[in-house]
């Protein structure tokens, strides 16, 4: 079982989010709307996050928190596509924790 976290935190503040947790079974569930909304560069977070993400929420926002149809908001979808790559899936257990300061397993 995965409990993926989703937040508005900063990709480095999820790295240390998560080195703190230290499990393979706690990755994020990353909300490229809830990083637009609060700021981040969801691109630049999804490729320092890497393999810490489990899964990538699709969906379009404009200012004030507000969700908009896909291409219609603010969310960098093309920077988005262009950041995320095809992995093998992700394994579970193990002692080792998979959140290296890399980002590598």
């Amino acid at each position: 079982m995965v409990l993926a976290l989703e937040n508005t935190l900063s990709a480095a503040d999820n790295r240390a989010l998560l080195a703190a947790v230290a499990s393979p079974a706690v990755p994020v569930y990353f909300d490229v709307s809830n990083a637009m909304w609060w700021g981040h560069d969801s691109p630049a977070a999804i490729r320092r996050l890497g393999r810490a993400i489990a899964q990538i929420h699709f969906k379009d926002g404009q200012g004030g928190h507000s969700n908009a149809m896909l291409g219609q908001g603010h969310v960098d979808f093309p920077g988005v596509a262009r950041s995320t790559i095809v992995r093998a899936p992700r394994p579970l257990g193990g002692t080792k924790s998979p959140w290296g300061g890399d980002g590598s397993w």
